[in-house]
């Protein structure tokens, strides 16, 4: 049931990525890849990170204007 959502924000230059109706688990650290439809999604630290917003149960990531202008897949 998980909903994901990339919003514009104040600056019409960077968008923001969310992920509601998820809780996720404690102490577990979420990451997302995003990149063009040939990519290869592989696990590494150096991916950006997802926060949780436990007030409005999302995870999200801001500013990430730079992928979508690559017409780009989402993995989390």
């Amino acid at each position: 049931k998980a909903k994901i959502n990339v919003e514009g924000m104040q600056d019409v230059r960077k968008y923001k990525f969310t992920i509601s109706n998820v809780e996720p688990i404690d102490k577990h650290t979420y990451y997302y890849f995003i990149g063009d439809a040939n990519a290869k999604a592989e696990f590494s630290t150096n991916l950006k990170q997802l926060t949780y917003d436990k007030s409005k149960k999302v995870l999200y990531s801001e500013n990430i204007s730079e992928f979508l202008e690559l017409k780009s897949n989402q993995y989390v």
